[in-house]
């Protein structure tokens, strides 16, 4: 946390800590909330949903998005997302799911 606070610095808005990352996956559907700037909540189809499931995995294995095609039934997981504001682009995206 110390590394954190001293790369980010005083901010005196949340969005100049952390910023809202766009999505990468075309069935992630963004929602729109007071906070869209500093962070993302998304809505993800049913097998997403299915695949972050801590459960239904080994731990330490990857998830893996198998689309079932057709129609895409909505999960009921709300997904949040960010990433540091000073680290760039290309920094890592911290989904909690």
């Amino acid at each position: 946390m110390q590394k954190i606070i001293d790369a980010i610095g005083k901010v005196k808005a949340l969005e100049d800590a952390i910023v809202a990352p766009s999505p990468n996956h075309e069935d992630i559907r963004l929602m729109k909330h007071a906070g869209n700037k500093a962070f993302v909540l998304a809505s993800i189809p049913e097998y997403m949903g299915v695949a972050l499931d801590c459960a239904a995995r080994a731990t330490g294995q990857p998830v893996i998005f198998r689309s079932s095609g057709g129609q895409k039934t909505t999960a009921n997981t709300t997904p949040m997302g960010f990433r540091l504001a000073k680290t760039g682009e290309d920094s890592g995206v911290l989904w909690a799911v």
